[in-house]
């Protein structure tokens, strides 16, 4: 009777004694296995493919905010599950983006000048459900009064309708000629008419209509 007791309770002891063995076993990094001490394991010791030697997740990838040189970022550093572990979209990224004044509006009402006092709208439409970062930024050169200035900037996020519509910025006195937004990749650009460009233009014809008319009397 008590040889039949003992078999069974020295074979759980041995089972008890496996598992913990197995659960003792250290994590070893770059065997593509990823242990609760890891932050990544993509079965190398490659630095720079956004997870380290030291199985450490590189840069902001797969930290789940779509920052302006990502794609994508579902908070992983794994490919195969529609963003890959560099942050791009696998398959391609259908969204797209465009400006309209002091409203939301569609993508054939794309605002392309601004005068100062009027609100900016990013809208955009196509894009996987996430956190994202955008930015306005000034063209460089003499091509913006803001040359390579990010004037204006911020995260958004995008439901799993894929659009979205926001007041981003509103004109200010001395912003002039052309600027850059910036959401997830995709660009739009707008420029800014000077404060008193219009009024210019207009008095500029009425002196080009006078001096007709006075070279007509001569």
């Amino acid at each position: 009777m008590k040889k039949t007791l003992i078999l069974p309770v020295l074979m759980s002891i041995l089972v008890l004694a496996t598992i913990t063995a197995v659960s003792a076993t250290p994590a070893i990094c770059g065997d593509g296995i990823k242990a609760s001490s890891e932050k990544c394991d993509d079965g190398n010791l490659i630095n720079g493919d956004g997870c380290s030697a030291d199985c450490k997740i590189e840069g902001d990838c797969g930290n789940g905010i779509i920052n302006l040189e990502e794609e994508c970022d579902d908070g992983n550093i794994e490919n195969g599950d529609g963003c890959s572990k560099q942050c791009k979209i696998e398959g391609g990224n259908a969204g797209s983006i465009w400006t309209t004044t002091n409203q939301c509006g569609t993508e054939q009402q794309d605002v392309n000048k601004y005068d100062v006092g009027e609100n900016v709208y990013i809208n955009g439409a196509n894009f996987a459900p996430g956190i994202y970062e955008w930015a306005i930024k000034g063209l460089p050169g003499g091509a913006s009064c803001d040359p390579d200035e990010v004037i204006a900037t911020g995260t958004y996020i995008v439901d799993s309708t894929g659009a979205f519509c926001f007041n981003a910025y509103t004109v200010k006195e001395g912003d002039c000629k052309e600027y850059k937004v910036s959401f997830d990749g995709k660009q739009d650009n707008y420029n800014v008419v000077p404060e008193f460009g219009t009024t210019v233009g207009i008095l500029t014809a009425l002196g080009a209509v006078g001096t007709f008319f006075l070279v007509r009397r001569k």
